[in-house]
């Protein structure tokens, strides 16, 4: 009998150790395996934590690395929400003439001749926007906007590009003034997406678009045009970075506007007067105009930037890297002037053209002579 229960002793303390084993491996590491037999319906029901934020949820992450905000995300659901759906839609779904909506971008002057500035924004929004609808450029300078190359380089998915020729600009602030006449060169369209040439989108804009048409039609949007603005209850002496502003100094960002035509036409009008030789940027007329009017026509619809846009930071290559693979904004601004002049300066145009995808026919200089 002696060898018979050594045996069972043996056995017992196996199925011990196993079963240890089987629960530390199930509690600890969460790896317990479904049986092949067992039905969707007999499953046991994963946490939606552990298959991964939904779309919503990633909607806002942090900028950087360390840099002290904190990104809110939204607890995750097991099944998605008729919002999220509707969201998930929204995200795939391409913009066309349908929407009532024209994109509308300004190229003047000589980079106009020199640079893909326009070509490239307009290849942004097609490849990463899903815009499938009419894009119109004003420019002095049709014949060296390369309309050619983008249906070369889009193909199937290249826009109707129409070309506005408009008179030749004595200052940086008469081109500036063509943003309050957007809408005289397509009066068949309800409402205007203005983005400057040194934009670049980088999400589908559907999402946007739905969110700032909402924003102008509101009752009290009396202005019909929807802005990045820093609310208009917080101090004067606040920062602008915490907004996502970025370091302008002016409360509102004009290289984005969305605007209804005929609601705009007032205040449009009201800022093209105060756009005069004397200024040197665009801005604090825009801000005059939706200051002193405050609660009457003019108020614009001020969206938060730090859902939609991005400035990315300047201070290392790796940090200006990171911020471009990481953002989930719409817009990605590199300004003409000092970001843009860093970014040469030091060297990081290919990298910033690799991360992008930007076409290598987009990334070398224009030869074209000004006419």
């Amino acid at each position: 009998m002696w060898p018979t229960r050594q045996t069972a002793q043996a056995a017992v303390l196996l199925a011990v150790l196993a079963a240890a084993a089987y629960v530390y491996y199930a509690v600890v590491t969460g790896g317990v395996r479904v049986p092949a037999q067992w039905t969707s319906a007999q499953a046991p029901a994963r946490s939606a934590a552990a298959a991964g934020p939904t779309t919503a949820a990633l909607s806002q992450r942090p900028t950087s690395p360390g840099d002290g905000r904190t990104a809110h995300l939204d607890a995750p659901s097991a099944t998605p929400t008729a919002a999220a759906a509707a969201a998930e839609r929204q995200q795939q779904q391409q913009l066309g003439d349908g929407d009532g909506v024209v994109l509308t971008l300004i190229q003047m002057g000589n980079r106009t001749c020199t640079t893909y500035d326009a070509e490239v924004a307009v290849w942004s929004a097609v490849h990463y926007g899903r815009w499938n609808g009419t894009v119109q450029v004003l420019t002095d300078e049709p014949a060296c906007i390369r309309v050619d190359q983008l249906a070369a380089v889009l193909g199937r998915r290249a826009p109707d590009v129409r070309l506005v020729r408009v008179p030749r600009a004595s200052s940086v602030i008469q081109v500036k003034r063509w943003k309050t006449r957007q809408h005289e060169s397509a009066p068949k369209f309800r409402f205007s997406l203005y983005i400057d040439t040194d934009i670049r989108v980088h999400q589908p804009l559907a999402p946007f678009v739905e969110h700032a048409k909402a924003r102008v039609l509101a009752p009290d949007t009396h202005s019909g045009i929807a802005a990045f603005c820093r609310p208009y209850e917080s101090s004067k002496f606040t920062g602008n970075q915490e907004y996502g502003l970025g370091g302008q100094a002016s409360r509102c960002h004009t290289g984005v506007l969305f605007s209804a035509r005929d609601k705009s036409d007032a205040c449009m009008a009201a800022w093209r007067a105060k756009l005069t030789d004397r200024l040197d940027r665009d801005q604090p007329a825009f801000e005059q105009v939706t200051r002193i009017a405050r609660s009457d026509h003019c108020r614009v619809a001020a969206l938060d930037a730090r859902r939609w846009l991005m400035f990315p930071r300047m201070e290392t290559k790796h940090a200006f890297a990171w911020e471009l693979n990481h953002s989930n904004a719409t817009f990605y601004h590199i300004t003409n002037t000092n970001r843009r002049l860093k970014m040469e300066r030091n060297g990081w145009t290919d990298e910033y053209n690799r991360i992008l995808m930007i076409p290598p026919a987009f990334a070398r200089p224009k030869s074209f002579a000004p006419s």
